[in-house]
């Protein structure tokens, strides 16, 4: 049997056997070396000399890197969009971390402002003052201009106290306006060790609150 092989710039080893040229060689994409039959389509291997198996060889290696390349960029784009989706997921799951923790927290301060609100609005109320009385303050609480702030409009007077009871008729300073006829029943002790009397308690609190509304706000804007 007469075999001769050609040495080729393709890869692979191409030899002939009984008139046909056969090629052996791991084409791009391929795992494993495989022999094909070398043919020139439309004639099939007839005539086939090494000239015309080479060019054969060489269109089956075109082929083979071309099919290899798309398949190649198919995959490279396939990677591309699932690291894209994968980040683009990463950021809407934080994206929306952050909402809900927005949404939480401006609920919380809405509900702080209503339940500050309504103390105040509780404390006016018993005070006996009107709501744009509440507003801030520059004078000092023991200035005289807590007396007409904090003496009830028009309210009933009870009968003045008889001279012979002591309980009624004892009155002591109240160390925040000044006044010196309260009755020593309506005088509180505070934190600070002052004796104050009610509508000093009173404006106390509404500026205590003042003060937790103003910082709300504050932290709010």
């Amino acid at each position: 049997m007469h075999e001769q092989s050609r040495k080729v710039a393709l890869p692979g080893l191409m030899y002939e056997r009984a008139g046909q040229w056969w090629w052996q060689v791991r084409l791009p994409g391929e795992e494993t070396v495989k022999t094909r039959l070398l043919e020139i389509p439309g004639v099939g291997t007839a005539g086939c000399d090494p000239e015309t198996a080479e060019r054969a060889a060489l269109a089956l290696w075109e082929q083979a890197v071309v099919r290899e390349g798309t398949r190649q960029f198919i995959l490279d784009c396939t990677r591309k969009v699932e690291q894209f989706k994968t980040r683009f997921l990463d950021k809407l799951g934080r994206l929306t971390e952050i909402v809900e923790s927005a949404t939480a927290k401006a609920q919380a301060e809405a509900h702080a402002r209503t339940e500050i609100e309504s103390r105040l609005n509780a404390i006016i109320a018993a005070a006996g003052l009107r709501l744009e009385d509440t507003g801030p303050r520059t004078a000092s609480p023991t200035s005289d201009a807590w007396d007409s702030l904090t003496d009830p409009p028009a309210a009933p007077r009870s009968p003045a106290p008889a001279e012979n009871d002591p309980a009624q008729s004892e009155v002591r300073l109240c160390e925040c306006c000044g006044r010196t006829s309260v009755p020593t029943a309506d005088l509180k002790q505070i934190d600070s060790g002052q004796w104050l009397c009610t509508d000093c308690l009173n404006v106390l609190r509404i500026d205590g609150l003042q003060a937790e509304l103003d910082a709300l706000t504050k932290d709010l804007a």
